[in-house]
């Protein structure tokens, strides 16, 4: 079996019962864990996990320190909380560095996600 390497980055705190239910099911040891995020030590209660703290940027400057994170760590699969509307356009760059990467929706609908008004229009309820 490969080994694979997860990045979760800056997300809502329910990536930590996720990474342990990651972990707890890992039971041949394939799995190798990242978690990152600005504050320094924030993740020092999940001994297993990985922390690397990131850098305050945004934008191509945050998409140039996350290919190159990816590289160098071996990421198999990022799990892209914060940046990821614009993050998502980029998945050929993260692929050519030999990763996946994974969104919760496109950049076009993270933008309109971002705006009440635009999500209130797009998104009507079904009756």
């Amino acid at each position: 079996m490969t080994k694979h390497t997860i990045w979760f980055n800056k997300s809502s705190a329910n990536i930590v019962n996720v990474a342990d239910g990651l972990r707890a099911a890992d039971t041949d040891n394939q799995l190798r864990v990242i978690v990152s995020h600005p504050v320094k030590d924030l993740y020092v209660a999940l001994p297993w996990c990985e922390f690397h703290r990131e850098p305050d940027v945004a934008g191509a400057a945050y998409l140039e320190w996350a290919l190159a994170f990816c590289r160098d760590n071996g990421v198999t699969v990022f799990v892209c909380g914060k940046q990821a509307g614009y993050l998502a356009d980029y998945r050929a760059q993260f692929a050519q560095a030999g990763t996946q990467l994974l969104v919760a929706v496109s950049s076009e609908n993270f933008a309109i996600l971002d705006d009440k008004g635009r999500t209130k229009d797009a998104y009507q309820p079904v009756y």
